[in-house]
């Protein structure tokens, strides 16, 4: 057998190649929590390195509390059962956690505890996940038990929201199909030398502009916003996303709500939210309107579920605030996972 031999002359000349396209300095992912991390005195001042650390510093942010001392002294005599159960952001992240099992294995915790349901397989695999959980953080049996009608109950509320045009309902996330929900749906926007500044005056001059608030600290934003939306869900021709909070208050009226939002800045949380929504239906949703389809960012603040109005703040942000940040972020998003919320 002999070896090959090229040719004379067929010698391979190879050469590194030029670059032909301009690299960003200064490229970055952002998201809500690196933007208003130093808001939070007991939150650490350092940049996410995976997504593991982004959902937990998140945590951390949708758990925090606001003291006793900032709130009016008629407010502090309200029950409010759920503020015994632990706070921190492990038990935020606990939470969050069992909502989203229940959402992806359709809210069995509806019918655990009614009189005519009769035992399923899923709902044996939600005391076990339960009984998992709590026993990894050892949450001690009265507050498993706690925990567990928690839960229940949040999934079998009858949430109050607001229709575009005024019209009063209610959700219940037991009720919802599972065509008809979203959960932990991830976005990724594009941006491009977008200040911080720009960002927090825009939507300070369209929500709520009458009250103070904490300025964003000042970043750059050059190359991704990124995030992941608790629940995003389709009722009555209308889609919502739903972010849950296990920030322990002390009153869970509107006021008190609205307190904690500008606090920890979830005003901007939400019109991230919403505008990765609107640029989400208006690639996917034939015949989309904003004002038709946008049903709003609800906040759930589960400590306050059996509080009148059950703990939910619900922002409907005007199309004009949304149709600015669109612009303002310059190009087209790209949501994680294959979403068909045309059905």
């Amino acid at each position: 057998m002999q070896r090959y031999q090229p040719a004379p002359g067929n010698t391979l000349r190879c050469g590194a190649l030029t670059p032909q396209r301009l690299l960003w300095r200064h490229w970055w992912s952002a998201s809500f929590s690196a933007l208003t991390r130093e808001l939070a005195h007991d939150l650490p001042a350092m940049p996410a390195a995976s997504e593991h650390d982004e959902r937990l510093q998140d945590a951390q942010v949708d758990s925090a509390s606001i003291e006793p001392a900032a709130a009016p002294d008629t407010l502090l005599a309200l029950a409010v059962p759920f503020n015994d159960f632990a706070a921190g952001a492990r038990y935020g992240t606990l939470l969050h956690d069992l909502l989203e099992w229940q959402a992806r294995n359709g809210w069995p915790a509806g019918v655990c505890g009614a009189a005519d349901a009769a035992p399923t397989a899923l709902q044996g695999d939600w005391q076990a996940l339960l009984a998992r959980q709590c026993q990894n953080l050892d949450v001690p049996a009265d507050q498993q038990a706690m925990l567990d009608g928690w839960v229940r109950q949040i999934v079998t509320t009858n949430l109050p929201v607001m229709q575009v045009d005024k019209a009063k309902s209610t959700i219940e996330l037991a009720a919802i199909e599972s065509l008809d929900s979203w959960p932990e749906m991830g976005f990724s926007l594009p941006v491009q030398q977008l200040h911080s500044g720009q960002l927090d005056a825009l939507i300070a001059s369209h929500l709520w502009p009458q009250l103070a608030r904490v300025a964003l600290q000042p970043r750059q934003l050059q190359g991704m916003v990124t995030g992941f939306m608790d629940l995003v869900l389709r009722h009555q021709g209308r889609y919502y996303v739903l972010d849950y909070k296990s920030n322990k208050l002390p009153g869970y009226a509107g006021a008190q709500l609205q307190q904690a939002m500008l606090a920890h800045r979830y005003d901007v949380q939400a019109a991230l939210y919403l505008l990765a929504l609107h640029r989400l239906l208006k690639s996917r949703l034939p015949g989309y309107d904003y004002d038709l389809h946008v049903g709003g960012a609800l906040y759930l603040f589960l400590r306050g579920i059996d509080q009148p109005g059950c703990g939910l703040l619900q922002l409907q942000m005007p199309r004009t605030l949304i149709e600015s940040l669109d612009a303002a972020f310059s190009r087209g998003a790209t949501l994680g996972g294959d979403h068909d919320l045309a059905a």
